[in-house]
């Protein structure tokens, strides 16, 4: 059974396919490492106004990513786990501040916002990717079905 797709009226191409799909990635994995680097050692951590400067960066970046993701494939529950990552991680500072409790707390947010801008990578490139040779087309390409 084949899924509808959007039309391409409603997709917004960056200059790059490439970098459209590798940019949440890496969103999404220095979403997870700088906390867990910090937890790690406090000699990461950067002081208040970097470190707020750089969230509000990071958060502002994940929204463009969802968004042109969701242009893209047309599935709006890839914003669930990231507004609920944004909501963990700004709520954690919020209250725990820089305590044990609120690098846990951003640990979690990063974790849920980096899973939800992977399965928007994952969305957007099924949606525009017809044959790029990946291993995603490998079934689709042997039996000439969609996978």
């Amino acid at each position: 059974m084949e899924r509808s797709r959007p039309s391409d009226s409603t997709t917004i191409d960056l200059p790059s396919g490439s970098l459209a799909a590798a940019a949440p990635v890496l969103c999404a994995a220095h979403c997870i490492a700088t906390p867990l680097l910090v937890l790690i050692s406090p000699a990461f951590q950067m002081s208040a106004t970097v470190e707020y400067a750089v969230m509000a960066a990071a958060a502002a970046l994940a929204i463009v990513f969802l968004a042109w993701g969701v242009a893209a494939h047309g599935r709006a529950i890839v914003w669930i786990p990231a507004i609920a990552g944004l909501v963990v991680w700004i709520g954690g500072e919020a209250v725990f501040g820089h305590s044990a409790g609120g690098l846990w707390l951003h640990v979690v947010g990063s974790i849920l916002l980096a899973g939800g801008l992977i399965w928007n990578a994952y969305l957007r490139h099924e949606a525009t990717c017809s044959d790029c040779g990946c291993p995603a087309h490998e079934e689709e390409s042997r039996s000439g079905q969609p996978a």
